[in-house]
Order: C-alpha cells, then sequence, then structure tokens
C-alpha cells in the first residue's frame, strides 16, 4: 500500500481557493441561495481575475504552495 503524501500548501492556497471555487458556487447554488444581482457576480468575476493576476508576480508567488502553483499558474 501507497503512504500517502502529504500536500504542500502555501499561505494563499485556501484562501485563493475559496475565493475561485465561489464564483462557480454562485451559479450552481443560485435556486439555493438569496438573489444577487449582476453587480456582485460581476464584482466577483473581476476580483477572481485581478486575484489570479496578482498572485503571478514573483513578489507574490512564493506564498503560493505546490498545489497552489500547480492548480493556478499550471506549473
Amino acid at each position: 500500500m501507497e503512504k500517502n503524501k502529504k500536500l504542500n500548501f502555501g499561505l494563499m492556497d485556501i484562501p485563493l481557493s475559496c475565493s475561485m471555487f465561489l464564483e462557480p458556487a454562485l451559479n450552481k447554488y443560485v435556486h439555493n441561495i438569496a438573489p444577487l444581482s449582476k453587480d456582485i457576480k460581476n464584482f466577483v468575476h473581476e476580483w477572481n481575475l485581478a486575484l489570479v493576476d496578482i498572485i503571478k508576480t514573483p513578489k507574490y508567488k512564493v506564498h503560493l504552495g505546490e498545489i497552489g502553483k500547480k492548480f493556478y499558474l499550471g506549473l
């Protein structure tokens, strides 16, 4: 039996995941949550675009762990 490899999370992996998965969750569960304006959905979308763009810069990329780099940066 293979041992489970311990996941290497950086400081930003989990907060970035929460932010990125919010947008599809708002669409999937639209009938189970309070109505949201189009402005709020656009804000979440623009926020995620900006967040990924910022996290790609060398200054902040160091805060991603192995998982974040593979998932968000395709490294």
